[in-house]
C-alpha cells in the first residue's frame, strides 16, 4: 500500500532548532514515549515502527509487519522516505554514537557499529528513550539547550553539524547574558562542531566562516597519528570524517595496495565499539607525511563537508549566523541552572550571582564529555 503524500511531511524537512528533530524524529519519539510507561523499560523496534507507520502514514498493518519480516535480511537496503525500512533506519540514527553526538534513544540488541553499521531487524532490537533525553526534552517544558545545535542534523545536501554539550552550554550562556558578544569571544568557547566520529576539521577560516554567515565547507580529515615501530612506517587512523564507516577505509587502503600506490606489510583493524583504530602498517621507504598524504587524497580519510546553520523558521530553512540562533535558543529554552534548594527557576540567573554566592545546580553537569572532533590551522 502507498502511504498518504500528504503524511510524508518531514521526511526531508529542516530540523527544529529547539528539540533538533524533523517532524518524522518528532513522531517517531512521541511513540516511544507513548509506548514507554517508564525510564527502566523498553519496547521492541518492530513495535514503535509499526505503531508509527500504521498510524501515523496509514500504512496497512500486514503489509508493514511483512516490510518488517524483510528487514531482517535488507538492513542496509537505502529505504525512500514513507516506508517501514526508512522509519527504521531512522529510527536506529537516533541510538547510534557513531550518527549522533547524544543519542537521544537508547537500545538494546544488535544496531549495527561505525564498522559496517549492520543492524539486525527490528524484532531483535529493544529500545526506550535515553536518560539524556529525559534530561534535555522535558515533556512538560522547552528543552534545557538547542537540540538542533547540538545534535545536528540535515540539510539537503548540507548538515547542520553537531556540537559539544559543555561548549553549546557555555556559548549559549555567553549569549544570553550578553547578546552583543562578538564572535571572538564566541569562539573562545565554542571553537567549532564537534562530529560523533572525531576526526580534524582542518582550518579555522571555515568555522569563522560558518558561524559568521551561517554557511561554509568544512575540510574534515581522519585522525591518523605516527608510531615508530623498528623498521617499519606505522601510522594509527583514532578517527573519521562524519558519515565513513571503518570498512570503507579499509577496503580503500587494500585497494591502494593492490594497485600499487604503496607497499603495504599490516593492515589490522582494532576499532572497538567506542574507539576507532585502524594499524597500516608500509616498509621505511615510505614516510609517514607519503603515507598520510595518499590516505587523505585517495580514501575517505578526508571529505569535504558542506555545513549550514539552517533550522525551520517562517516554513522554510533559513541559514543564519551563530548568534542570531544562540540568541533565539538563549530567549526560548528552559533555564538549565536551579536553585539547590527550591523551586525550578522561571529566569536565569546572572552568572556573576552563580559564581559568587553559589546556591544553583544544573544537570547538564552530569551530561558534560570530551571534545571529540580536533581543529587545527591550515
Amino acid at each position: 500500500m502507498t502511504p498518504d503524500p500528504s503524511k510524508l511531511i518531514g521526511s526531508i524537512a529542516p530540523i527544529d532548532l529547539l528539540d533538533g528533530c524533523s517532524p518524522v524524529v518528532r513522531r517517531l519519539l512521541h511513540v516511544v514515549h507513548e509506548l514507554v510507561d517508564e525510564p527502566h523499560e523498553a519496547t521492541d523496534a518492530k513495535t514503535a515502527i509499526a505503531l508509527y507507520c500504521t498510524r501515523d502514514l496509514g500504512l496497512d498493518p500486514k503489509d508493514v509487519d511483512d516490510a518488517c519480516d524483510e528487514l531482517a535480511a535488507h538492513t542496509q537496503r537505502l529505504y525512500p522516505p514513507g516506508t517501514v525500512g526508512h522509519a527504521y533506519r531512522v529510527l536506529l540514527r537516533l541510538a547510534q554514537p557513531w550518527q549522533t553526538r547524544y543519542p537521544l534513544l537508547e537500545t538494546s540488541g544488535i544496531i549495527g557499529d561505525h564498522h559496517d553499521d549492520d543492524p539486525a531487524g527490528p524484532e531483535q532490537v529493544g529500545v526506550r528513550i535515553s536518560p539524556l533525553a529525559h534530561t534535555l526534552l522535558p515533556l512538560d517544558r522547552a528543552p534545557l539547550l538547542p537540540i538542533g545545535l547540538l545534535n545536528g542534523g540535515a540539510d539537503g545536501a548540507a548538515v547542520v553539524p553537531p556540537h559539544n554539550l559543555s561548549e553549546l552550554w557555555t556559548a549559549l550562556e555567553h549569549v544570553r547574558q550578553d547578546p552583543d558578544e562578538s564572535l571572538d569571544d564566541l569562539m573562545e568557547v565554542l571553537p567549532g562542531p564537534d562530529f560523533p566520529t572525531g576526526g580534524v576539521i582542518w582550518g579555522t577560516g571555515s568555522v569563522r566562516e560558518l558561524y559568521a554567515t551561517g554557511a561554509a565547507s568544512l575540510v574534515v580529515r581522519a585522525s591518523i597519528e605516527d608510531e615508530l615501530q623498528g623498521s617499519r612506517t606505522r601510522v594509527l587512523i583514532a578517527g573519521l570524517p562524519p558519515g565513513v564507516l571503518i570498512k570503507a577505509v579499509v577496503a580503500q587502503i587494500r585497494d591502494l595496495a593492490r594497485r600499487g600506490r604503496f607497499p603495504l606489510m599490516q593492515l589490522e583493524d582494532l576499532s572497538t565499539e567506542t574507539r576507532v583504530l585502524v594499524v597500516v602498517d608500509a616498509p621505511r621507504t615510505v614516510t609517514t607525511e607519503d603515507l598520510k598524504a595518499l590516505l587523505f587524497e585517495e580514501t575517505a580519510c578526508q571529505r569535504i563537508v558542506p555545513c549550514r546553520l539552517a533550522f525551520h523558521a517562517d516554513g522554510g530553512a533559513v541559514a543564519r549566523p551563530l548568534r542570531d540562533w544562540l540568541a533565539e535558543a538563549a530567549a526560548r529554552c528552559t533555564p538549565a541552572w536551579r536553585p539547590k534548594a527550591g523551586p525550578i527557576l522561571d529566569r536565569v540567573p546572572p552568572l556573576r550571582e552563580i559564581m559568587e554566592r553559589g546556591g544553583y545546580e544544573s544537570p547538564l553537569f552530569d551530561l558534560v564529555d570530551h571534545r571529540r572532533t580536533k581543529i587545527l590551522m591550515a
